[in-house]
């Protein structure tokens, strides 16, 4: 008997899906397929388009014999953590023969030497990928950049070409994922056909997902009574980086009505100067660590994007981030102007995304326009407008629509008194013996709330 593996999201299930269960059963042979798929929220941090039960019934339908859930911990996160959690489910399963896995155009055997490269990175591969992120590059660019100046004599667009395809970027993390788990599970790949992974147009025979989800997206939004997005001001997303450094932890709350809050652990850390004259935000940060992306639109439970910081650099890693969990090449410019007595003149940044329709030419205007764009920060203490430092970078541009951001914070007696609740009748009673009431400060607005012995008493009385 032999077992093949998929790992999937199938959001939703199309002929392309079919295609590759029918490829996998005719190059390995196997018996029986079983699907690792994605509940209710898929990598790129949103809801699935269905959920998880009626997406089941349609790959069993397609020709899956068994669906088993990822966990939305790991289905949310990033392409290496999807990609380790997908292997390691199959490979308990202690039945599975082959992972078969989708691909724009490479073998098995093309992933090798990048699997290799970035499992040992080995001093060479190390000193090359400072340099480039010095140099103002990206992590997947310099990444890419130095698995091809390494592998392919110095030929550096070989990788970053293959780098730059999601099917590939995942592929290359279950190699490596089989690699460190020494796995006899034997991978596969089969060749993509039809629509290119990002193509938002539906064609004949083989549709990509985005174009279905496109489609599906649009109609609804075309008929206001089964409109989706009904709930906008109300969704909400908290951005959690703690890398270790002397600054602490860092939160972002925000609002889709534009109130914002946040807190740095230590707000008092000096900076320092990298080679390139700028901050060394990573110093203060630090890179042991994660950064965390949760998103809360009002449904059933929020979801989450986790990925582990590459350099402290806070452009970096959301770039790294949008990349990994949501699969999205993006450029981040991030920037803050300080003075001789560290307080801040400017802070400010913006994300560049290129849509699926992107050409090669588009990518390299951009390239071109950021290469010596200057300093974000110093153009908003300039007294340049978001509208006009967009116009600098692309002069045919059109503004669809604007936000405006206002600090707020929804502290209060009631959730200090909810906070207070889950620490326990043992140290609230310390409380009581030793301080005789406590003292809370909202970290967001620094609000104190006073509490006295008789309030904690009643408190411990209700639990």
């Amino acid at each position: 008997m032999k077992v093949a593996g998929i790992i999937a999201e199938y959001n939703p299930f199309h002929k392309g899906h079919q295609y590759h269960i029918e490829e996998t059963r005719k190059q390995t042979g196997a018996d029986y397929v079983i699907a690792v798929m994605s509940g209710d929220y898929v990598q790129r941090g949103e809801p699935a388009i269905a959920d998880k039960y009626m997406r089941t019934r349609m790959a069993l339908s397609g020709g899956v014999d068994l669906v088993i859930e990822m966990p939305v911990i790991y289905a949310t996160a990033s392409a290496e953590y999807f990609a380790t959690a997908g292997i390691g489910i199959l490979d308990r399963l202690g039945c599975v023969d082959y992972l078969s896995f989708g691909s724009e155009w490479a073998d098995v055997e093309d992933y090798s030497s990048y699997a290799t490269l970035f499992l040992e990175e080995p001093e060479e591969y190390r000193q090359i990928l400072q340099e480039q992120l010095k140099r103002g590059k990206s992590f997947p660019e310099a990444r890419a950049f130095t698995a091809g100046k390494l592998l392919f004599d110095s030929k550096p667009e070989t990788a970053v070409e293959f780098l730059k395809e999601p099917n590939h970027i995942l592929g290359l993390e279950y190699i490596k994922a089989l690699r460190r788990r020494n796995s006899s599970i034997q991978p596969i790949t089969v060749k993509r056909k039809g629509n290119h992974y990002h193509e938002k147009i539906l064609a004949e025979e083989y549709s990509s997902a985005t174009s279905i989800r496109r489609e599906l997206y649009q109609y609804y939004s075309r008929n206001k009574e089964n409109k989706i997005f009904s709930n906008k001001n109300n969704e909400k997303m908290t951005v959690t980086i703690n890398g270790g450094g002397p600054i602490g932890t860092m939160m972002a709350v925000t609002r889709g009505d534009g109130h914002i809050k946040g807190f740095v652990g230590d707000p008092h850390v000096h900076y320092t100067y990298n080679d390139t004259g700028h901050l060394a935000v990573g110093v203060a940060v630090g890179t042991q660590g994660t950064l965390q992306v949760i998103r809360d639109m009002g449904l059933k439970e929020p979801f989450c994007g986790t990925v582990p910081l590459q350099t402290g650099e806070i452009g970096d890693d959301f770039s790294y981030y949008f990349m990994a969990s949501e699969q999205t090449p993006s450029v981040v410019s991030v920037g803050v102007l300080v003075d001789e007595t560290n307080e801040i003149l400017s802070s400010g940044g913006f994300i560049i995304q290129l849509l699926p329709e992107a050409t090669e030419e588009d990518i390299s205007y951009i390239e071109e326009k950021i290469k010596d764009f200057p300093a974000v920060s110093s153009l908003i203490h300039e007294g340049k407008t978001p509208e006009e430092i967009l116009k600098m970078l692309f002069e045919d541009v059109e503004i669809t629509d604007h936000q405006d951001l206002f600090f707020t914070c929804d502290c209060s007696r009631e959730k200090m008194i909810n906070a207070l609740s889950t620490i326990g009748k043992q140290e609230l009673q310390s409380m009581i013996d030793e301080d005789h009431g406590c003292e809370i400060t909202c970290q967001f607005c620094n609000t104190k709330y006073q509490f006295s012995e008789e309030e904690l008493q009643n408190l411990i009385n209700r639990l």
